[in-house]
């Protein structure tokens, strides 16, 4: 019964020590927790998702809009409306030395759909004045305040710096408190990714950004599938600590890399941390360093860890985390590599961190020793997103250059980003059922970033199928055919590997390869200039125990 019950939580909620003993009687001791909520559900189908969304659009209006970033951001404003689910909830707040707001609570109905569109162009009128990004938060959140039981969801665009950082980020943290979720994407070369990401921090969003108008668009796209798979909401951590231990520091590892300050406490004394929306297909794992002064023998408890969200109805869940502390030789514990795996990426976080300040305080001696800490502590794979940006900073930097906001943004955006373990990617005891009841169509996911070095391929004709075995091709409809792609049948399990496979061959942004590798029967636009191009291709993909076809366009 008990497995049962388990079975039918919406999260696998985990806190694990890295040491069940500590030396008595020592100074000072430090010791690590993990914490981890996986999603026990997984669904391909939007209509399984019952969460309903309330999402805000808070658009920065102030003069340095004007021009090719602010038709754009109409523009993008009009292609969420095309985009949105029927049972969300949309509004425009418009900002510059006020906030305006420009409409409300509008449903994106197809009926509707023309009309809020329309609506979009009434923001061309706010174009003036300075950037009060706190009073466009504070627009949303009197927005959202008499909707109270669904998820909230501010996405605000902006191209540069508030009039007061302090201001935007006290908002910010109010917002998160009220449990609305803030994802911030900066146009162009002058807006701060290092005050944007501490805008969404506490409210565990997320920054993406981009010097190139033209690719917003895809990137508020890229927003809005997060938020369709929102199912769980008003999610909140709590940590209680002995008060003979201390919390040095806690990072978010996943889904995004964030330091937390961990300065104040609430007014019961607890650590209050909070997650807002969860999706169904993300891990949220969070490591907390403690430090633990002089103690007794004996068994004690350090820390204890409470989690809340709203699934329908209120959810409560606590775990308590005992030491024995001992004069005896500590037995060794080797870490579980989910742990360990913790424990590295919140290093490169916290050095990451370290690096946006030393390079915005323009201490560039202390900027080169961090970058030269990150390259020789991390392997090549963990900086696959960051690399190319650490080089380019360390070559200004020897140069005695400045660090342009582009650079710095670039790698700040980056480094956040961290590559995602799926929550399929579990041993078993820990394996989500499915709501989906077709085992097929629930892929596990894998790494999802934004490429934005990459566009995906458009199809400029309609493939015909000329092929129904997993291995082989029909020659005699194949002779006709003058180009080749493939079908993705089964990914497998070996999803890391597929995806950069995936990624070698063709012009697809990483993310609309996990789209691929998602759906059934998915089709990889390879564009094949022969049969034996396609099926070598073919054979790397069987390599790795994909199962494909190919197709060919007459």
């Amino acid at each position: 019964m008990e497995n049962q019950m388990q079975h039918n939580k919406a999260v696998r909620f985990s806190a694990e020590l890295d040491s069940q003993q500590l030396i008595a009687g020592k100074d000072e001791a430090e010791i690590s927790c993990h914490v981890k909520i996986l999603p026990t559900q997984l669904s391909q189908d939007q209509a399984f998702q019952s969460a309903r969304i309330n999402i805000c659009l808070v658009f920065d209006c102030s003069t340095s809009m004007t021009g090719k970033m602010f038709e754009s951001a109409i523009q993008t404003a009009k292609n969420i409306v095309d985009s949105l689910h029927d049972r969300h909830r949309l509004s425009l707040v418009a900002f510059n030395t006020k906030s305006h707001i420009v409409f409300q609570d509008e449903f994106p109905i197809d009926s509707q759909k023309s009309l809020i569109k329309n609506k979009i162009e009434d923001i061309r009128k706010y174009l003036n004045g300075t950037t009060n990004m706190a009073a466009g938060i504070r627009s949303a959140m009197d927005i959202f305040a008499p909707n109270t039981n669904d998820a909230k969801v501010i996405i605000l665009l902006s191209d540069g710096t508030p009039n007061c950082a302090q201001e935007a980020q006290d908002a910010a943290i109010e917002a998160s408190t009220q449990g609305v979720q803030i994802y911030a994407v900066g146009m162009g070369t002058m807006f701060q990714a290092e005050q944007l990401l501490r805008l969404v921090t506490p409210s565990n969003g997320a920054v993406f950004g981009d010097s190139d108008e033209r690719k917003i668009s895809n990137i508020f796209q890229h927003i809005i599938e997060r938020i369709d798979r929102i199912f769980i909401t008003d999610a909140k951590l709590s940590f209680g600590v002995n008060p003979n231990v201390r919390i040095k520091q806690l990072i978010k590892t996943s889904p995004e890399r964030a330091v937390y300050d961990v300065s104040h406490e609430s007014n019961d004394g607890l650590l209050d941390i909070y997650i807002g929306n969860i999706e169904d297909n993300k891990r949220y794992e969070f490591l907390l360093q403690l430090e633990v002064g002089s103690q007794d023998e004996g068994h004690v408890e350090l820390l204890s860890t409470l989690l809340h969200y709203h699934d329908g109805s209120p959810f409560l869940e606590k775990k308590h985390l005992s030491v024995e502390f001992t004069k005896n030789p500590l037995e060794e514990k080797e870490r579980n590599s989910d742990h360990e795996n913790a424990i590295r990426s919140a290093s490169l976080a916290h050095l990451s961190d370290m690096l946006g300040k030393a390079c915005n305080q323009l201490d560039f001696n202390n900027a080169l020793e961090i970058i030269d800490q990150i390259q020789q502590q991390f392997s090549e794979q963990e900086l696959e997103n960051v690399s190319v940006h650490l080089n380019n900073i360390k070559e200004n930097l020897e140069s005695q250059s400045k660090i342009s906001g582009k650079l710095l943004n670039d790698f700040l955006v980056a480094s956040s980003r961290t590559p995602e373990i799926s929550p399929l990617n579990i041993d078993s005891e820990e394996a989500p059922t499915e709501r989906d009841t077709d085992a097929e169509s629930s892929t596990p996911d894998v790494q999802e970033t934004v490429d934005s070095d990459r566009e995906t391929i458009a199809l400029q004709d309609e493939p015909v199928s000329i092929e129904t075995s997993d291995e082989s091709i029909n020659v005699d409809k194949s002779e006709e055919a003058k180009s080749f792609d493939i079908i993705l049948n089964d990914p497998g399990d070996q999803l890391i590997l597929l995806a950069r496979i995936i990624r070698d061959a063709t012009d697809m942004g990483m993310r609309d390869i996990v789209g691929s590798i998602k759906t059934r029967n998915s089709l990889l636009a390879l564009d094949f200039k022969s049969k034996t191009d396609a099926e070598e291709f073919q054979q790397k993909l069987t390599k790795i125990g994909a199962k494909s076809s190919i197709q060919a366009r007459l």
